[in-house]
């Protein structure tokens, strides 16, 4: 059996750059073909793309839109009231995984941790 291993851009090079966009360069640079990051959606799809062409790496997975990551929201699945801005972030996450050419996602349900998240 062949292993495959790809970059997770979200948790590698973090040392050298807070830049996303400029991580899959260095995922190429250190021999990665392929990438996955979770949360792209601070940058425009076109950015995304270009540094994903430019870098030559296939994108493999991104999680869907996880709500408001500073109120400790990690996914909408699970949210009481919430079921228009769930759909809104599976669309958004369609849209970037197709851009991308990246078939695959991750649903983040939520934090259940954080139960007051719950009841908004």
């Amino acid at each position: 059996m062949v292993l495959k291993f790809c970059a997770n851009l979200s948790f590698m090079f973090t040392e050298t750059t807070d830049n996303l966009l400029e991580r899959y360069q260095l995922a190429s640079q250190a021999g990665f073909k392929a990438v996955e990051f979770t949360f792209p959606y601070q940058y425009p799809i076109e950015d995304v793309v270009k540094a994903k062409s430019a870098a030559n790496v296939d994108q493999i997975l991104i999680n869907a839109y996880p709500g408001d990551t500073e109120r400790g929201e990690l996914g909408l699945a699970i949210m009481s009231g919430r079921r228009d801005e769930f759909r809104e972030s599976l669309e958004k996450a369609m849209e970037y995984a197709t851009a991308l050419n990246c078939n695959k996602y991750c649903l983040n349900l939520s934090n259940f941790d954080n139960r007051n998240i719950l009841s908004r």
